[in-house]
């Protein structure tokens, strides 16, 4: 249904015991009750005057106060998707940080590019002469403001399949800081008791995210990413004794943490489910299937050759598309993410995001938005997608990416020229090693200078970054979405994680390392060193990579310049002037500023 003169969209019918407060004013400034809809006839007469204190949760009222309806041309609504928490009319609570929530005004009348109005809590109405009712900072954001949500210049951009309009919601923050995930892999780790001791040790190590893989019951094959039920807990991380119910044991760590400031995700398929999950006999229509019968298998490719592809046979994938009951089965994917975020889940790692339509993930994204009531971290991994696809993403309303530095050896330029791409569609996010790689250690024969170079390079070349539990302890044993237990866990030693710490504590420091920027080759690719520029606006930091790792090298360096050298410093950061030619260290990686 169309939103205009006399309508609502759909999603303001259950909200009509609070006000309607998005019909539109007539020429008055009242409410039209002949035009006014059958399910908006008990809504208040100054529901339009409204705008901040009373509205259903998706749409804002018009951007008027009382005596402006007639002066600003037709009905402007405002859709607050980046921070959907209700306004109170006047709020005395100043949150630690100020949080400036910016919408575009769309109008139901005239091009948006002519008639388009900036809300912000100081914006005068120009076109009336009159003061707009300002817009507060958001009130007492739970916990610690998370500015490690958004990029800071990066814009959350959502289709409005209502209204035909782009939408620009950003939520900037007054100081910037990286997106810092920690993965625990929860069979890695064992039951919730004992995530405690990791919980706290990622905290430890300046991490601001914890990145907990798939903890809902799994089918029979035993795969913690083979779901059969997203509304329970897989019985393996519940704990023995405790009287309450696995799901309200996983709630209650959650929460716990978050009043701590720990942020959590996890991760979100929306694509199949298990092949003997209970939704495929309940609704047999909601799966795709072969000429057989039976369900279609799911497959993914691999981000080193893309032509390789795995099949997951105890997989049955969702008929997003074409299915004949296709609104029952979004409701439900919606109602997961939704149940996922009230448990206290802050972000999701978003799996086959290629294969799931957009306004499938926009209609999920906004779901967690309103029911968080705060900003939701939502993560595509399209490893191994092509670019292509890739750049499609643009529409879906992602806050981050991930990219593939950790296959690139140093020695070809398409690395850089794929990070063009994915910081053109949203913030990208770096890892030495992941959950379905194997360790670095393993396949560096023990090298620890290795290590070091891989993470400090994951630090600096994107604005997020995510580290594996166990690599800063140089374990060699790859993760297993089946057969990984908690006695896979190996010996702490070698231990690199004060320079782990040191780097996690300096990239909120130094924005060449928390924000995303144009990173160029300026050495040859085939050379043993390499030399990496990135610039910031206007700002510019290098870096410096031996790429031999059993042999020292020489690199010529810029006039007037520091360097910092934290693997020889032991994660100790200090700048210190240098010039003429810079002997390296076997794997040695160095940082270069200009001496200002």
């Amino acid at each position: 249904m169309r939103s205009g003169p006399g309508r609502c969209p759909r999603s303001c019918r259950r909200a009509s015991r609070h006000g309607c407060t998005v019909c539109s004013p007539n020429r008055s400034g009242g409410l039209s009750a002949r035009r006014r809809p059958s399910h908006c006839r008990r809504a208040r007469p100054t529901c339009a005057r409204t705008c901040s204190a009373r509205r259903c949760s998706r749409w804002a009222a018009p951007c008027t106060s009382t005596g402006m309806a007639s002066s600003m041309a037709s009905s402007r609504w405002v859709r607050w998707s980046a921070c959907p928490t209700r306004f109170p009319r006047h709020s005395s609570s100043t949150p630690s940080a100020t949080w400036a929530c910016r919408s575009w005004c769309c109008s139901s009348t005239g091009s948006l590019s002519t008639r388009r109005r900036w809300i912000t809590s100081s914006t005068r109405c120009a076109a009336a002469g009159t003061q707009r009712r300002p817009v507060h900072p958001c009130p007492n954001p739970p916990g610690p403001v998370p500015s490690e949500l958004f990029h800071p210049l990066a814009a959350e951009k959502k289709r409005c399949a209502r209204r035909g309009h782009l939408l620009h919601c950003a939520l900037r923050e007054t100081r910037m800081h990286k997106t810092l995930i920690y993965n625990i892999f929860p069979t890695l780790a064992g039951n919730l008791d004992q995530w405690e001791e990791w919980v706290n040790h990622a905290v430890d190590l300046g991490f601001n995210w914890i990145y907990i893989n798939s903890v809902f019951a799994p089918g029979a094959s035993d795969s913690i990413y083979s779901v059969a039920d997203p509304f329970r807990l897989n019985p393996k991380f519940e704990v023995s004794g405790d009287a309450e119910s696995g799901i309200s044991q996983l709630q209650r760590f959650l929460q716990r943490h978050r009043e701590r400031g720990v942020r959590f995700m996890t991760d979100l398929n929306l694509l199949h489910c298990a092949i003997d999950a209970p939704a495929l006999q309940l609704h047999p229509d909601w799966f795709m299937r072969e000429a057989s019968g039976e369900p279609v298998h799911p497959f993914g490719p691999d981000p080193l050759d893309p032509c390789n592809v795995t099949l997951w046979d105890d997989l049955a994938e969702y008929d997003i598309y074409g299915s004949p009951d296709r609104l029952n089965l979004w409701k439900y994917l919606e109602t997961v993410v939704d149940f996922w975020v009230g448990l206290g889940f802050s972000g999701f790692r978003c799996m086959h995001v290629t294969s799931v339509p957009a306004p499938l993930w926009r209609t999920c994204i906004r779901a967690a938005l309103v029911r968080a009531h705060a900003p939701v971290l939502f993560v595509a991994d399209a490893l191994g997608e092509s670019l292509e696809k890739v750049r499609a993403l643009h529409e879906c309303g992602f806050h981050h990416l991930y990219n593939s530095s950790c296959w690139w050896q140093f020695d070809a330029d398409w690395a850089l020229n794929q990070h063009d791409l994915l910081q053109s569609v949203a913030p990208t996010v770096s890892f030495p090693e992941n959950h379905d790689t194997p360790r670095l250690f393993h396949k560096t024969e023990a090298l620890t200078a290795v290590q070091y170079q891989r993470y400090l390079f994951a630090c600096w070349f994107s604005s997020a970054l995510q580290m594996t539990m166990g690599y800063e302890y140089c374990w060699q044993k790859p993760c297993h979405a089946v057969r990984t237990t908690q006695a896979d866990q190996e010996p702490r030693d070698p231990d690199i994680s004060a320079f782990i710490r040191a780097c996690n504590r300096m990239s909120s420091a130094w924005p060449i390392l928390c924000e995303e920027g144009r990173v160029m080759a300026l050495s040859p690719l085939w050379e043993p060193t390499l030399l990496l520029s990135k610039t910031i606006d206007g700002q510019e930091g290098r870096l410096l990579i031996n790429k031999d790792w059993t042999q020292p090298r020489e690199a010529e360096l810029i006039d007037n310049c520091e360097i910092c050298r934290p693997v020889l410093a032991e994660g100790h950061w200090s700048w210190e002037p240098a010039s003429g030619r810079l002997e390296l260290a076997p794997a040695e990686i160095v940082l270069i500023r200009r001496n200002e």
